[in-house]
């Protein structure tokens, strides 16, 4: 388990840096402190730095010192789906983050498509770190406007293909309501509560996976919550594979990856033109060994 340890150092005396006061209050190593630097691990009252600064007495240090890492994906440029002047469409591998981090920031699709790309991108929607699938990326804050736009008029639609725990079988529109809160994991409820907002999604198909032990299921999303999908799957009594934080075991230790893939996401620009889509496939079993023949 990532231990995400958490340093809190204050400059006290003469002024000083970044540098001396994380070896002497902290002991850590010049090697440490650059890999922390390098990451983004380190911030200067409460702003991410990146390089050694100058300190004066009452100046605020705090030091991710065991930040989570990702690995590169070797295959990023063959995950370009689409791109145009505004954005870049890619198929995002499961078991890496999207954008910074609070603990690293050097380590996440924004950075890694923004190398290839040759310049910084910004963010319009989120996957899941456990999560695949379609994202799309703007190319400059015009273009994440832009696409804004489209999805507060509704012109945005996303799919998802989910493997899920058991024999699910209902179809049609399923409503929940989730604690309007921050907090992971999610809960929801099948009726309206105080400080909720409402989730819906609609079940576009469902059907037995693995001799009915698990069920391949595919939806499209009418509200955008944080973990919706998850929470909503867990309250009906069918978690989403290996999702360990909403009530599925834990088949795989060591994979990162959850049974639940962005499939299809579509916009409409002009009305006229008709949708763009893109769409990815995947087979369950090359993230999920000998799952259709797996025992309850």
């Amino acid at each position: 388990m990532h231990s995400n340890n958490i340093l809190h150092l204050v400059c006290v005396n003469e002024p000083t840096s970044v540098v001396r006061l994380l070896e002497d209050q902290a002991h850590l190593s010049m090697t440490k402190i650059e890999e922390l630097l390098r990451l983004g691990s380190l911030y200067l009252n409460k702003k991410r730095i990146d390089q050694d600064s100058s300190l004066k007495p009452g100046d605020y240090v705090r030091v991710h010192s065991d930040p989570r890492r990702y690995d590169r994906p070797l295959d990023l440029e063959k995950r370009i789906l689409f791109q145009n002047e505004h954005w870049i469409v890619v198929d995002k591998p499961s078991g890496v983050p999207c954008h910074a981090t609070v603990d690293n920031s050097a380590e996440n699709l924004l950075k890694w498509f923004g190398e290839i790309c040759g310049h910084s991108l910004h963010i319009t929607h989120r996957l899941d770190v456990p999560t695949s699938g379609c994202l799309l990326i703007a190319k400059s804050p015009a273009g994440s406007s832009r696409f804004n736009k489209l999805l507060l008029k509704n012109r945005v639609e996303k799919e998802y293909e989910i493997l899920v725990e058991g024999n699910f079988q209902e179809t049609g529109l399923i409503q929940h309501w989730m604690k309007d809160d921050p907090w992971a994991p999610r809960h929801v409820e099948k009726d309206q509560f105080e400080n909720s907002i409402d989730c819906r999604m609609v079940v576009l198909s469902s059907e037995a996976y693995g001799d009915g032990k698990f069920s391949k299921v595919r939806v499209r999303l009418e509200t955008g919550r944080t973990h919706q999908i998850r929470a909503q799957m867990k309250a009906l009594g069918h978690p989403v594979i290996n999702d360990e934080m909403y009530g599925a075991p834990k088949r795989w230790e060591n994979q990162a990856a959850i049974g639940l893939r962005a499939a299809k996401l579509s916009y409409t620009e002009d009305p006229a033109d008709g949708p763009q889509s893109f769409e990815t496939s995947l087979d369950w079993e090359t993230l999920f060994p000998q799952v259709s023949s797996l025992s309850q």
